[in-house]
């Protein structure tokens, strides 16, 4: 019996890019299962109509900025800063979150104590006045 292959082996078949041994083990394996080769099937039209598709763009020439994009070099990447060496440099976002949190908290705070200072519409519904005129 043939081991299962992973779907890369799978994609490696329908590509022709797999050893002539192991190529031979695939397909045995998808004639045992023709669920998955059924599956294999779709995979290999899904590519056909990809390739019919596409046909045109192949061809084309690569516009030069793209290619200027692509051939280049990328820079190598940049370590982060870690620890208290890092906030010499963030100190000022530091500064407004923490002024946004203190205004946040001192717009909160006057806001309750305003809310609780007024009497809202439905305080004054359980006056006595009312329910006696409701009555």
């Amino acid at each position: 019996m043939n081991p299962a292959p992973d779907d890369n082996e799978l994609h490696a078949w329908l590509d022709g890019e797999l050893a002539p041994e192991r190529r031979a083990g695939v397909e045995a394996w998808l004639r045992e299962h023709p669920e998955e080769a059924a599956q294999v099937r779709l995979w290999a039209a899904d590519a056909e109509a990809l390739r019919a598709q596409l046909a045109g763009a192949v061809d084309e020439p690569l516009p030069p900025a793209l290619a200027q994009v692509v051939w280049r070099k990328a820079p190598a990447p940049v370590e982060p800063r870690r620890g208290w060496a890092s906030l010499d440099r963030g100190w000022p976002r530091w500064a407004a979150a923490l002024a946004l949190l203190a205004l946040g908290g001192v717009g909160g705070a006057a806001l309750m104590w305003r809310a609780q200072a007024e009497p809202g519409p439905f305080a004054r519904a359980t006056e006595p006045a009312w329910v006696q005129r409701a009555a």
